[in-house]
């Protein structure tokens, strides 16, 4: 949950929240209907220690991705899966490709090449795949898809910062982080296209001051409910936007922003400000989803914790867990899992990474299911399938 980006969370309550309802990213789209508030005194909060994570889901499975000469991945940074099982492993940071393996692990293909070309990128920022199993890479400059086989189909250029993209139905929604042109005035927080990579319109609005703060969450964009669901920049707040609708709602809980409300009042913001946003930062720094359950990790910059959520929105249900004790440190707050290390969801519940031969042993002292499971320090990072059954 934290490859580069700022981490998440401490469930304190405080009043200050209901200074921050003027804020930029939660606003509706200038062609929406207004938003339908939920509150957060809508919601049943538990807290729960990270241990107490086994009474609601089991270890399902591990996979351990094939190691070829085409198939090393340096780091997982996002996965995904298609109808027949197969996983989805982006390794943004190192190799900028996707890497295609079977249910079992078996390397299959790969998608995206760093370069200039026709199907080839800068920067990867992050893919989804629709529902034919087309692959979908964002890029510092463009949309990029490739069939499933890994041809390259079409492209389009861009001319913002993207952050996370995700499909729903027939549409692909990409998230903005930048602006090129700071004196472009508000646009949209997330560009809509078709599957043709046509733009279509907008969702939400974007404050061109972003252009010069550059604490950015991770995953901030998912698909819940055929609707989509993001986090904002600054506030601990979840917001769903329903397309058929044309409708943005937005649930905001309590947090410890009210001491940059002065910050976010300039015209324009100077390093002293990107810093003490930094410092005393308090927002869900990623979002995930599966089988109707969200997935939130939050951050409390000031008060140095990090947890995480899982929240039953048609339920009003979340139950709070405790991540690390310390932002940076890597506390071990289980025996055999570290929970900083969630890159996705899958249709059960979670997936995790492990990369060290010691984990893995641990996790086969706890599940003798999987002491066959191997692992060394040459393979590739494990997968490890967290089965959530319910948080009622």
């Amino acid at each position: 949950c934290f490859s580069g980006r700022a981490g998440v969370i401490s469930g304190h309550r405080t009043s200050a929240f209901t200074i921050l309802s003027m804020l930029f990213m939660t606003c509706a789209c200038r062609n929406s209907k207004a938003p339908h508030a939920l509150r957060a005194d809508d919601f049943t909060i538990t807290k729960r220690s990270i241990g107490d994570l086994f009474r609601f889901g089991v270890i399902e499975k591990i996979v351990v991705p094939e190691l070829t000469d085409d198939s090393s991945i340096a780091e997982v940074s996002q996965i995904a899966f298609n109808k027949n099982g197969d996983i989805y492993v982006a390794d943004l940071a190192s190799q900028g490709t996707v890497l295609r393996f079977d249910e079992s692990g078996k390397y299959i293909s790969h998608y995206g090449r760093p370069g200039q070309g026709p199907g080839e990128h800068g920067s990867l920022m992050a893919f989804d795949i629709d529902k034919d199993s087309r692959v979908y890479l964002i890029s510092d400059t463009k949309i990029i898809r490739y069939s499933q086989a890994g041809e390259f189909e079409k492209e389009t250029s861009i001319s913002y910062f993207p952050g996370d993209i995700k499909i729903v139905k027939d549409r692909l929604y990409a998230r903005i982080f930048g602006t090129r042109d700071s004196s472009s005035g508000l646009g949209p927080a997330i560009k809509v296209y078709d599957l043709d990579l046509a733009e279509q319109g907008g969702v939400s609005h974007f404050d061109p001051r972003l252009n010069a703060y550059k604490l950015l969450p991770g995953s901030s964009v998912a698909a819940w409910k055929e609707k989509i669901i993001f986090t904002d920049i600054y506030d601990l707040a979840l917001n769903i936007y329903d397309p058929r609708a044309d409708k943005t709602q937005r649930i905001g809980f309590p947090n410890d922003n009210g001491r940059l409300d002065s910050v976010w009042k300039r015209e324009h913001f100077v390093e002293d400000d990107r810093s003490h946003i930094r410092d005393n930062i308090h927002r869900f720094n990623a979002v995930y989803s599966f089988d109707g359950i969200v997935y939130l990790t939050e951050i409390d910059r000031k008060r140095n914790k990090v947890n995480f959520w899982l929240m039953d929105i048609d339920r009003r249900n979340i139950i709070v867990f405790p991540l690390r004790d310390v932002i940076g440190a890597a506390t071990r707050t289980s025996a055999s899992i570290r929970f900083d290390t969630i890159v996705g969801t899958y249709e059960n519940g979670l997936v995790f990474v492990v990369e060290d031969e010691e984990k893995i042993q641990k996790i086969r002292e706890q599940y003798p299911q999987f002491k066959d499971v191997r692992f060394g320090a040459n393979d590739n990072p494990a997968l490890v399938f967290l089965r959530v059954n319910g948080i009622s």
